[in-house]
C-alpha cells in the first residue's frame, strides 16, 4: 500500500502591531516588528532615527542649512 504526503499549508505569520522602519544610517533602513528590537538596534546605533511608525510618516530633519543668501545689490 502506498502512503498519502500530507498536505502543507503554509500561511503568512500573524504580526502584532504595525513594523517600524527605523533608518540607522545614511543608507540603512530597517523594518522592526516590535519594541524589543527597536530597542536592539537603537542600542547598537544610538543615532538611528524612527522614519515612519505605525504608517505614519514622521517629519525627517534635513542636514545643513536652510537659510537663503541674499544677493548684494551690483554697484554700477
Amino acid at each position: 500500500m502506498s502512503t498519502r504526503k500530507k498536505q502543507i499549508v503554509l500561511t503568512q505569520p500573524e504580526r502584532k502591531g504595525k513594523p517600524v522602519k527605523l533608518r540607522l544610517d545614511a543608507r540603512t533602513v530597517v523594518m522592526v516588528k516590535n519594541a524589543k528590537a527597536l530597542a536592539f538596534w537603537k542600542q547598537r546605533y544610538p543615532l538611528a532615527q524612527v522614519i515612519e511608525e505605525q504608517g505614519v510618516a514622521a517629519p525627517v530633519p534635513k542636514r545643513g542649512s536652510t537659510t537663503v543668501k541674499k544677493s548684494r545689490a551690483k554697484k554700477a
